[in-house]
């Protein structure tokens, strides 16, 4: 699920990637279609290209751009909703609005509301401290006996 996860958040990620470059290509093509009617209208003295040339390029594809974002925003709040808690952690589901919500969420796959649920995970393990102190332990220096004259 954690491979669907980050399929899904790479997927969104390269809409919206792939929509700012198709705006960017399009603005950098007329650009440069301006600049080479310009160069030929200079080289050879003719006012008919420059006439034509006020708007020579295509108009930038705003619309293609707007539904390539739309399309990946879908995957990302997919992906945002998964939550997944490893084994060996519990998880608690807090809310934005209403705060933490009843219940442990236990390993396994979950589903929140994106944006407004989030979950934070704890860890269940146990987890030995020991007290006892010996001198095989680094860090710690052993005390040196008393001795009586």
């Amino acid at each position: 699920m954690l491979a669907l996860k980050f399929l899904l958040m790479t997927l969104g990620v390269a809409l919206f990637v792939s929509g700012a470059i198709l705006v960017a290509y399009d603005v950098y093509a007329a650009a440069r279609l301006r600049w080479l009617l310009k160069q030929a209208s200079s080289e050879s003295g003719t006012e008919a290209i420059t006439q034509t040339a006020v708007r020579p390029f295509e108009p930038v594809r705003w619309k293609l751009a707007s539904l390539l974002t739309l399309a990946a925003i879908v995957p990302v709040l997919l992906s945002l909703s998964l939550a997944i808690v490893p084994d060996g952690s519990a998880g608690i589901r807090v809310s934005q609005f209403s705060g933490v919500r009843p219940a442990a969420l236990y390993p396994g796959v979950h589903l929140a509301i994106p944006l407004i649920d989030s979950v934070v995970l704890y860890d269940t393990r146990e987890q030995i401290f020991s007290t006892a102190a010996s001198s095989g332990v680094p860090g710690i220096v052993p005390r040196p006996a008393i001795r009586d004259p």
